[in-house]
């Protein structure tokens, strides 16, 4: 069973932040190849045949698994940039801008 897991950081933290999680990522999915690479080198025979199913089914998975934290990690990244470079306007201005205009 997977859980979500959230917490927050600075905006100024952001990029390190996401860079650890992908090398994270990036670790995991390289135990699992050499995992997999052990068991998918063998000669294949009638014998270890269930093996090697359940080995490229647990690689496709870590494959599956890592694709989706890259897809998580794009969308963090994705909305870093547009609070970096679109910054939404200061609500505190807007008012006073609309006081100002009503007072004219």
């Amino acid at each position: 069973m997977r859980v979500n897991v959230s917490y927050s950081v600075n905006l100024e933290e952001v990029l390190e932040e996401v860079q650890n999680m992908y090398f994270r990522e990036v670790i995991k999915l390289e135990d699992k190849t050499r995992q997999s690479k052990k068991i998918l080198d063998q000669v294949y025979t009638d014998k270890n045949i269930s093996e090697i199913v359940i080995s490229i089914q647990n690689y496709r998975d870590a494959i599956a698994s890592f694709d989706l934290k890259l897809t998580e990690l794009s969308g963090i990244l994705n909305g870093y940039y547009n609070i970096k470079h679109n910054p939404a306007p200061d609500v505190d201005s807007q008012e006073t801008k609309e006081i100002e205009q009503q007072n004219e």
